[in-house]
């Protein structure tokens, strides 16, 4: 048999407690709203303003594009080969309907 403290576990909070704390009231709410629409432009001017200063070898680490990324071939994942294969079709049945106007 294990010994046993002498301890009781804490009392679980709740549900009206932790909505008190979990939920804002209407002022802080409002509050936070207008920090945003006052953060928000700030922070697009400086992402803005940070993606004009950088060079394209930059952008496109950012973009996940590893090293000799303008070598690499544009079709170079499954969606891009199957979007290539749709405009082929697609070219191919326009090309039809003009050749063949009375279809």
């Amino acid at each position: 048999q294990l010994p046993t403290a002498n301890c009781s576990p804490s009392p679980m909070p709740s549900a009206e407690s932790h909505r008190a704390t979990t939920e804002m009231t209407a002022e802080q709410a409002r509050q936070w709203i207008q920090g945003w629409k006052v953060a928000g432009p700030v922070m697009q001017q400086m992402r803005d303003e940070r993606l004009r200063q950088m060079d394209e070898t930059e952008g496109a680490k950012m973009l996940g594009a590893g090293q000799g990324f303008a070598s690499e071939a544009p079709e170079a994942n499954g969606l891009a080969i199957w979007q290539s294969w749709m405009m082929r079709l697609r070219l191919q049945q326009l090309t039809a309907k003009v050749t063949q106007p009375d279809r």
